[in-house]
C-alpha cells in the first residue's frame, strides 16, 4: 500500500517507482503553444522549510509545447521523459531521464516535450 504525503511532517517522503494516483496532484496551468499537456503537480514541501523559500515538487506533462518563465531558481532532476528547452538567449538544452540541471531565477524558455516528462523540482530564494 502507497504511504500518503503529509506535507507538514519533518521528513517528507514518497516513491517515484510507486502507483502516485493516491496522492494529492494538482493541475498546473502553463501558456500553451500547443499541444494538450494536461500537466499536474505534487507538492511535497511547502512548511517548515527553514529558508525564505524553499519548495519541492514532483512536476508530470504530456507531450506538448509551452513557455515557462523560472519564477525561482530552479533545480531539478529528470525521473523519465524527454524534453528540448529553449531560453531567451537561444541556447537549447535536452533533459531526458537521469539529466540534473539548475536555472536562474529570471530565465524565460520554450519547453518542447517530446515524450511524457516527469521532473523533480526544488524551487529557492533568499
Amino acid at each position: 500500500m502507497t504511504r500518503l504525503l503529509d506535507q507538514t511532517a519533518p521528513v517528507c517522503t514518497v516513491n517515484i517507482a510507486d502507483d502516485l494516483a493516491a496522492q494529492k496532484w494538482e493541475e498546473l496551468k502553463l501558456d500553451v503553444v500547443a499541444g494538450d499537456p494536461r500537466c499536474r503537480v505534487m507538492r511535497l514541501r511547502l512548511h517548515g522549510a527553514r529558508t525564505a523559500t524553499h519548495r519541492s515538487v514532483l512536476f508530470e506533462v504530456e507531450p506538448s509545447t509551452f513557455k515557462w518563465q523560472f519564477e525561482y531558481d530552479e533545480s531539478l532532476f529528470i525521473a523519465a521523459g524527454e524534453a528540448t528547452v529553449t531560453f531567451r538567449s537561444g541556447e537549447v538544452i535536452t533533459l531526458k531521464a537521469g539529466t540534473i540541471c539548475s536555472v536562474l531565477a529570471g530565465e524565460s524558455s520554450t519547453w518542447q516535450v517530446h515524450k511524457p516528462l516527469r521532473k523533480f523540482v526544488v524551487l529557492t530564494s533568499s
